[in-house]
């Protein structure tokens, strides 16, 4: 798994002889904003920026590609062929051919100053019961809807809510709207609705 905050990553990959493989960049929404491998960028050796959705820079020397995620944090996926147990080998030579480097390690320049540390809330049954929304609410700092998400609103209503004394506002088709009001009238499981 790769973070982008706020670093930029090298991704090195080896020359794979033809045999498959791929790297697929995965964004916050679950968005593959990228790919690197056999069907793409081909079998040989070579290096891409994976990038943040902030970073702008000439590529540098050396990059076959720039890819800029849509989020903060990012994934990057990585599966290599295999043909049968005795190739496992062949594809562990090919494996140790990957590498992942912060861009400015790369360049051999000064790493960017850390960012501030993050203090994740501890994910449990009991907190997706009781906390979800504010939990969304945590997790959604790192993924803001991008043109392409709010392209989708059109024709959509926006209904407006206070929740802990903070407004959230929610896009939906009509029918949508009426299947949500009827799942808040009918006051979930696992919901203190008394709350103000």
């Amino acid at each position: 798994m790769t973070l982008l905050l706020p670093i930029s990553v090298v991704i090195e990959v080896p020359d794979s002889n033809d045999r498959y493989y791929s790297i697929a960049l995965i964004d916050s929404h679950a968005y593959n904003f990228g790919y690197i491998g056999r069907r793409v960028t081909g079998t040989k050796a070579g290096r891409f920026l994976m990038a943040g959705p902030d970073w702008q820079g000439e590529t540098p020397a050396g990059i076959k590609k720039v890819f800029n995620s849509t989020t903060e944090f990012s994934l990057a996926a990585f599966r290599t062929q295999l043909f049968n147990e005795k190739d496992m080998p062949n594809v562990e030579k090919v494996q140790a051919g990957y590498k992942v480097q912060p861009l400015s390690a790369f360049l051999k320049q000064p790493a960017p100053p850390a960012a501030p540390a993050i203090d994740f809330p501890k994910i449990t049954k009991e907190m997706v019961k009781t906390n979800f929304f504010e939990y969304l609410d945590f997790a959604l700092q790192f993924a803001p809807a991008g043109p392409e998400e709010m392209s989708l609103y059109d024709g959509h209503v926006v209904a407006s809510c206070h929740y802990d004394g903070q407004a959230l506002e929610i896009a939906m088709s009509e029918s949508a709207l009426t299947g949500f009001q009827s799942w808040l009238e009918s006051g979930p499981p696992g919901t203190d609705w008394s709350r103000r």
